[in-house]
């Protein structure tokens, strides 16, 4: 009777044991799990920011490149209406 005691106490130690490891592990799976999400989220702040950052770089150069697009043709009008106005002043 002794024996199944000892027994029964040696038993429930192991499942107290096994219980407590497992939510140990499970709370430290937890805290990784947080953790990895917050670091996931910071470098995803970090690349939206970057690729904001070149995506308004990238459409500035653009709009600077049509502008200046704009202003040569402007100025290749203005020429070609000057000449036309020479050769009609000159007829």
């Amino acid at each position: 009777m002794l024996k199944t005691k000892v027994e029964k106490q040696k038993h429930q130690m192991k499942e107290d044991y096994d219980k407590s490891k497992e939510n140990a592990r499970a709370k430290l799976m937890r805290e990784f799990d947080k953790k990895v999400n917050l670091e996931v989220d910071k470098r995803e702040k970090d690349l939206r920011a970057v690729l904001r950052s070149e995506f308004e770089l990238k459409l500035k150069k653009q709009v600077q490149d049509h502008e200046a697009e704009l202003k040569k043709k402007k100025l290749d009008l203005e020429m070609e209406m000057q000449k036309k106005i020479k050769q009609l002043l000159n007829n």
